[in-house]
C-alpha cells in the first residue's frame, strides 16, 4: 500500500526532475537542438510507458478516487489500448 510518506518522497523525485528537464530543454534549445516539446503536448502520454512498481501503485491509486465515470472510461481505454497492443504483439 501507498504510504503518504512514500508518495511525498516520489513527489520530491520527480519535482527534482521536472526542474531538470526544464533545464535540459532550456540548454538544448540554446544551443540549437530542436526539441518538441511545449506545453499542451501530450505525445508522451499516447507512447508505450513502462513504470515501476512504485509508479503503478501511484497511477492505481489516483485512478481509484477518480469519480466513477470517468474511472470507468480509463479502464475502458486501457482494456482497448492492451486489445491493441496484445493484437500487434507488444504485450
Amino acid at each position: 500500500m501507498l504510504t503518504a510518506s512514500k508518495l511525498a518522497a516520489t513527489r520530491d523525485v520527480y519535482r527534482a526532475f521536472d526542474v531538470a528537464m526544464v533545464d535540459l530543454v532550456r540548454r538544448a534549445r540554446a544551443s540549437g537542438v530542436p526539441v518538441p516539446c511545449k506545453v499542451g503536448c501530450d505525445r508522451c502520454c499516447s507512447d508505450v510507458a513502462v513504470v515501476t512498481t512504485f509508479e503503478a501503485e501511484v497511477l492505481r491509486d489516483a485512478v481509484a478516487k477518480l469519480p466513477l465515470a470517468v474511472r470507468d472510461g480509463v479502464r475502458v481505454r486501457t482494456a482497448e489500448w492492451m486489445a491493441r497492443a496484445t493484437a500487434a504483439g507488444i504485450n
